[in-house]
């Protein structure tokens, strides 16, 4: 039917003729970005001091140094030069904005690094680009999956509409009323099974 569109790759696409969709795996892992891309470089890390990634991430080497997110950590107090800025996997460009305004104030010749999470950045991006008064957008994920909620977040940030729902099955979809005057877009988390996205994607095209 018309009125179902599609997100393209590399989030999980639908379209009136067939589902396409990309896997994307990630070959740069946060600690070999570190010890091989940015050997000799300072970083400096936006993160949450009290998560695990942070924690560990932090702990790599000497010249790393956490600007927490909260507290806005005093980075005037170490010697830091030509830094590179990184941020937690599992916080959004939107989430660091203003902390990466902060942090290139003191530090005017601080260069962003490498994007860890491409994949969760281009699928945000992509659902900014979509939104419209007559989309809606199913959200396939758990409620405690970090990049999932992030694409409902970045949604509320975006727009004034409600047009929104995290599901986690197929059955929370069935319970659904589908009005033909939106257009429904799906996404998903990075860690959704496309088992799972595929089926909703199938169930609703048989409306």
């Amino acid at each position: 039917p018309c009125w179902i569109s599609y997100l393209k790759n590399p989030l999980f696409c639908i379209s009136p003729h067939r589902i396409n969709y990309t896997i994307i795996h990630f070959n740069i892992k946060i600690h070999d970005l570190i010890l091989i891309d940015y050997a000799d470089r300072d970083i400096i890390y936006i993160g949450k001091k009290s998560h695990i990634e942070a924690i560990t991430t932090t702990s790599l080497k000497e010249n790393i140094f956490l600007f927490d997110i909260n507290d806005h950590t005093d980075l005037t107090q170490y010697h830091i030069s030509k830094p590179i800025i990184l941020y937690q996997t599992t916080l959004t460009k939107y989430d660091v904005k203003d902390s990466i305004k902060i942090i290139k104030k003191i530090f005017p010749d601080a260069q962003e690094g490498k994007t860890l999470c491409r994949q969760c950045t281009i699928r945000q991006n992509n659902l900014i680009k979509s939104l419209d008064d007559n989309v809606f957008v199913i959200v396939v994920g758990s409620k405690n999956s970090s990049n999932t909620i992030s694409l409902l977040n970045i949604y509320y940030k975006t727009t004034k509409n409600e047009n929104i729902m995290l599901v986690n099955s197929l059955d929370e979809v069935k319970k659904m009323n589908f009005n033909k005057n939106y257009k429904y877009i799906i996404t998903s988390g990075t860690s959704t099974p496309n088992s799972i996205v595929e089926s909703i994607y199938k169930y609703i095209r048989s409306l």
